[in-house]
């Protein structure tokens, strides 16, 4: 892009134009590389390269073929990469894969528009979220999709987001708290707490397990977290029963967690409890955090699920070969990121008064057998 500074997706697409469709290492009409063979050849994640084939594409360099691969063009317009605008989207950890199915959804949404699109990553870091929205704004982007990371009280009360970039479109996903005053797209998992807990109470279950990473006696503040505690909390209280202490197993999360060390140490307090008063069931997390817990419950002799249920969430592809199988969610993040750029970009050609809208998606709750 002339005058600006190029991206990591728009350098690495000219790398690619250079060596493979204009260099003559791929005839006319045959295959690139794969992109996880691209992903590893430019030291980078399958996201940045499928933001890069997005670009080629769009210029008439390659075609892509839905579940062939990308080829070089026939007719191969020398257009080079640019397109007008584009649009960013800022994630925790673009190479996981809840943030690579979301950025497939902006990028659908981008394609539509004839935009291309910027990813960076916040590493869990607030301090460097916020300069990644800063950069992104002065590098051009028309508007921005931003997962933003979890927020403690004291930084959720002096969120730069209700201070900052006030007429810049920005839209959040998955993680917007109401409090931070945004148009967001999050996911109903108040619901999935209620639908969970019916099922684990109608099944004679009585103490139900909540693992989160709020300490003892905190709010908690990420938003999926507090529905979902919400909606096992009001189930429990229609059938007369309560979320008990004992009940919330903290831990300690990030990206640098010890998932395994975890686990162990929760189902170590577990086992400390007299038998008659443990929980019978628990939710776990998400599906990695499950995984790991079934594995420590198994160490210590404890049958999965005859003496304890585990619950998790979100589909993690690795989960679903895992046996015993266990109940989870299965978001559509795709969706839910394609839904989000849309809305950031109606509102970046929009020219009336900010608006706050909150769209809500539906999360199907699965029963492996």
């Amino acid at each position: 892009m002339a005058g600006q500074k190029q991206s990591l997706p728009e350098g690495i697409a000219e790398a690619i134009r250079k060596k493979y469709v204009e260099g003559g290492k791929v005839a006319v009409g045959h295959r690139l590389p794969t992109v996880l063979e691209l992903a590893r050849q430019y030291g980078t994640s399958t996201a940045t390269i499928t933001q890069s084939l997005a670009l080629l594409d769009q210029a008439g360099l390659i075609d892509r073929r839905k579940g062939s691969g990308c080829y070089v063009a026939e007719t191969r317009a020398r257009r080079g990469l640019s397109v007008p605008g584009h649009l960013a989207f800022v994630a925790p950890n673009y190479s996981a894969d809840i943030f690579v199915n979301m950025s497939h959804g902006v990028e659908l949404a981008c394609l539509r528009h004839g935009l291309s699109m910027v990813v960076a990553g916040s590493g869990h870091d607030y301090e460097a979220e916020r300069e990644g929205v800063r950069r992104m704004i002065h590098g051009g982007a028309k508007a921005i999709v931003l997962s933003p990371i979890s927020r403690d009280v004291e930084r959720l009360r002096n969120d730069y987001l209700k201070s900052e970039f006030l007429d810049f479109p920005i839209v959040l996903l998955g993680s917007a708290l109401e409090e931070q005053e945004r148009p967001s797209v999050v996911f109903d998992n108040y619901r999935v707490g209620v639908d969970f807990a019916e099922y684990l109470i109608a099944e004679g279950h009585r103490y139900i397990a909540f693992v989160d990473d709020t300490p003892p006696g905190k709010p908690m503040t990420h938003l999926a977290t507090k529905q979902r505690h919400a909606g096992l909390e009001d189930a429990l209280a229609r059938h007369g029963l309560v979320h008990r202490d004992e009940d919330h197993w903290p831990l300690r999360a990030g990206p640098d967690a010890d998932w395994a060390g975890e686990a162990e140490k929760l189902v170590g307090n577990w086992l400390s409890q007299p038998k008659d008063k443990r929980a019978t069931a628990v939710f776990g997390y998400f599906d990695h955090m499950a995984v790991q817990l079934i594995q420590a419950f198994q160490a210590k002799g404890v049958s999965v699920p005859d003496d304890i249920k585990v619950m998790g969430f979100d589909d993690a592809p690795f989960a679903r070969s895992f046996h015993p199988v266990f109940p989870t969610t299965r978001p559509d993040f795709e969706r839910a990121g394609e839904v989000a750029a849309e809305l950031a970009i109606r509102w970046s050609e929009e020219t009336n008064s900010r608006v706050l809208p909150r769209y809500i998606l539906s999360v199907p709750v699965v029963f492996r057998e």
